[in-house]
């Protein structure tokens, strides 16, 4: 059975297209997360800043007892009653005890072990259903100690849905818009060029010797067309010398 040479060439290039395509929207969405994971550290920082210069205020003034953190309890859960975006904030100690928190009942109790991380950086998880940030503080006199900032999913994952909408829609333009613009490009560069040359070729089939292609571009298909007009001009002169031995 024929097929389609054109029918060839778009499912190879639909193909293609959607492969690069595909790669980008991996490549993007790996960036924006890595993204979304510093946005929420920028964040954390931000919320955190009144409330870590008021816990050392109190440390100083405590002369470094940890107990001075426990007051901060209330500032902590007014803070995060007035934010639609934190679920909870609170210090944990060396021990991997919290000694401040938004919610009183957590004082004194233990930090789960995956906010006991030794690492020096700020660090985002995210564990029964919130994200949370972990900032190890490495200045006096709140050294030794770590933040720990919770965020709700919900506001983070609404803008999420609307953004993978808005991507995946993105896609389908692009590939659609890229599998027609490819289309058009072989129609009119490949396709009628090489229609021209078979209705040449069967001109000459059928002993038409007097019609010629046209040569309407510079490439590949130009060259062959050449090749096609040199051909039948060569049949011609060989015709014709035989005639006039004849």
């Amino acid at each position: 059975m024929k097929e389609s040479l054109q029918r060839k060439l778009m499912i190879r290039i639909g193909g293609l297209l959607t492969a690069l395509i595909l790669t980008f929207f991996i490549t993007v969405n790996i960036y924006l997360s890595a993204e979304r994971k510093r946005s929420l550290i920028t964040t954390g920082k931000a919320v955190s800043t009144l409330i870590l210069k008021k816990a050392s205020e109190n440390l100083q003034r405590s002369g470094g007892t940890l107990l001075a953190l426990t007051a901060l309890s209330l500032e902590l859960k007014r803070t995060v009653e007035g934010s639609e975006d934190l679920a909870e904030m609170a210090f944990i100690d060396e021990t991997g005890t919290f000694v401040s928190h938004s919610n009183p009942e957590m004082i004194n109790g233990k930090a789960p072990e995956e906010f006991l991380d030794t690492s020096r950086e700020a660090k985002v998880l995210s564990l029964n259903g919130l994200q949370y940030v972990i900032y190890p503080l490495t200045e006096d006199p709140l050294k030794g100690l770590k933040l720990v900032v919770g965020f709700h999913k919900r506001g983070h994952a609404a803008r999420a849905a609307k953004y993978l909408a808005l991507q995946l829609f993105i896609l389908l333009a692009a590939l659609a818009i890229a599998y027609f613009s490819s289309s058009m490009f072989i129609q009119s560069q490949v396709l009628k060029p090489l229609d021209r040359l078979r209705r040449h070729s069967m001109q000459l089939r059928e002993g038409d010797l007097t019609h010629y292609a046209s040569v309407l571009q510079h490439d590949e298909i130009g060259e062959l067309t050449e090749a096609f007009n040199n051909m039948t001009e060569s049949i011609r002169g060989i015709i014709e010398k035989i005639s006039s031995v004849s």
